[in-house]
C-alpha cells in the first residue's frame, strides 16, 4: 500500500510540474521542435490522470487512474 501511495504522490508532482511549466510556455516564443515537444507534454500530462482525492480538480496534479480488471 505504501508502494502506491508514493506512486501516486510521484505523478501529482509530475502532473503538477507539468501543468506549471505549460502555464507559462504562452509567453514564449517556440520553433518548431520546440512547439511539437510543449504539445507532446501537453498531451502526456492531461492524459490517464483523476485528480488527487480531497481535489477540486483545477490544481494540475493527478493521480494514476484505478486498475483496470485483467483480461485474458
Amino acid at each position: 500500500m505504501e508502494r502506491r501511495r508514493c506512486a501516486a504522490r510521484l505523478v501529482d508532482e509530475l502532473v503538477g510540474d507539468a501543468h506549471r511549466l505549460l502555464r507559462h510556455l504562452p509567453d514564449q516564443e517556440l520553433g518548431p521542435k520546440g512547439a511539437e515537444a510543449v504539445a507532446l507534454l501537453a498531451l502526456i500530462a492531461g492524459q490517464d490522470v483523476e485528480p488527487v482525492e480531497g481535489s477540486d480538480g483545477t490544481t494540475g496534479g493527478g493521480r494514476p487512474p484505478g486498475r483496470s480488471p485483467r483480461t485474458g
